[in-house]
């Protein structure tokens, strides 16, 4: 297992034995050395898009509008099941609370 880096280690250790646990760990950076089609693993696809963000947004800055994906573009996800832009956009998404120890 590689090594992770808690920004915040005393609301980490409060929840490494009920989410944070081995398997979770393990489970993490199989994911983080996960091919994507292009052959780069998603951690090399994280680490190349946060060195463009500087001229990114230097481009949004200097008046570039965003760019959009097409709404029928079709996305696959990795355990293969695929989406239209459009049909994830439309979807009735659900998303719980933030835990208060999160909050602050």
């Amino acid at each position: 297992m590689k090594e992770v880096t808690f920004i915040r280690p005393s609301l980490a250790q409060e929840f490494t034995e009920d989410i944070l646990t081995s398997d979770t760990l393990n489970r993490f950076s199989e994911l983080v050395h996960t091919k994507v089609a292009d052959g780069r693993t998603l951690e090399e696809v994280r680490r190349d898009r946060v060195e463009a963000r500087p001229a990114k947004q230097a481009r949004l800055d200097a008046g570039e509008p965003l760019d959009f994906r097409p709404a029928d573009e079709v996305i696959t996800f990795l355990d293969g099941t695929t989406m239209t832009v459009k049909e994830i956009r439309e979807a009735d998404w659900k998303v719980n609370g933030q835990p208060p120890q999160f909050d602050g």
